[in-house]
């Protein structure tokens, strides 16, 4: 529950790697980060909730299995995390890999984001409002040609899986009242976290004052929009 860049990195060449049965809260930019060539993985059972930037991501690699994850609440802070992925899951130059069983709700961007991939299968996941903070994505959302840069991706498949609501830009009531209140700190010159920046920040005030300012024009725009019409 101690926000970090990310809850569980790993990097460079690593095999044989299991995380299981965890749970990964309120991180900045990914739940479980994988990068490097790492093969032979299996992540599962795992409670993905509260991430600012996105999910879970696998960046090189052979032999991935990924079952059984709750991955919630992703991406839904615009200019929070890690710029603006905010996928649930993310796959980039994976190979041979299977992808299964998964339940993602209130994703801010693509469900599942496979990059020049080749023989993954997607299969089995329940997808649940999704592309709610970025708009032009999917629930499965494949980008890129081959892992060769080359060919077209080899036999991703996706297949069996549940998707209910995507592409809606809606945002709880307590988002809302997180907004008004760092509005209302930012008025007041006092620059204190509402609960998602909870270690500190580099640029200080300044990222609450512009989250006032953000909100102050869209709801400027709204009135706009109401009186129009």
């Amino acid at each position: 529950d101690q926000q970090a860049l990310s809850g569980i990195a790993a990097t460079g060449t690593v095999t044989n790697m299991t995380v299981s049965n965890c749970r990964i809260t309120n991180q900045e930019f990914w739940g479980v980060y994988f990068t490097g060539t790492v093969s032979d993985t299996v992540v599962s059972d795992n409670v993905f909730d509260s991430i600012n930037g996105g999910g879970f991501q696998h960046n090189k690699g052979d032999r991935l299995t990924l079952v059984r994850n709750s991955i919630t609440n992703v991406g839904l802070w615009e200019g929070q995390g890690a710029g603006a992925d905010y996928f649930g899951i993310q796959l980039q130059k994976t190979t041979n890999s299977y992808i299964g069983y998964n339940y993602l709700r209130n994703i801010g961007f693509n469900g599942v984001n496979p990059v020049q991939t080749d023989n993954v299968t997607i299969d089995s996941n329940a997808f649940h409002d999704v592309m709610l903070t970025v708009n032009d994505g999917a629930a499965f959302y494949q980008a890129g040609v081959g892992t060769d840069r080359l060919s077209t991706p080899l036999g991703t498949a996706f297949i069996n899986n549940l998707i209910n609501g995507s592409g809606r830009r809606l945002r709880h009531p307590e988002q809302f009242a997180d907004l008004r209140r760092r509005r209302h700190l930012c008025g007041r010159g006092r620059a204190r976290s509402a609960g998602l920046q909870q270690h500190g920040d580099p640029r200080g005030p300044q990222r609450h004052q512009d989250f006032g300012a953000q909100f102050s024009i869209r709801r400027q725009l709204a009135r706009r929009r109401r009186a129009e019409h």
